[in-house]
């Protein structure tokens, strides 16, 4: 199953050493861009930081959708 996270359970998870659980359960852990964003914050724990920074490989960082529609093209 693949999950796509918020930014409360990685911090607490990884503020507790238990972040494999997340592996255990998922096959994949999507973390948005906006999620990383805050988990690299300065406001952040530094255990946090650090791990955003080197995600284990089941841990994939989306990118920002676009607030296109379908067929819309960005203004160059």
């Amino acid at each position: 199953m693949i999950v796509v996270s918020d930014t409360s359970p990685i911090c607490y998870l990884l503020l507790i050493d238990q972040i494999m659980i997340l592996q255990e359960l998922y096959e994949l852990v999507v973390i948005p861009e906006a999620v990383a964003d805050e988990l690299k914050s300065s406001e952040s724990p530094s255990i946090v930081r650090n791990w955003i920074a080197n995600p284990l490989i089941m841990y994939l960082l989306g990118e920002r959708s676009s607030p296109l529609h379908c067929g819309q093209n960005p203004l160059l």
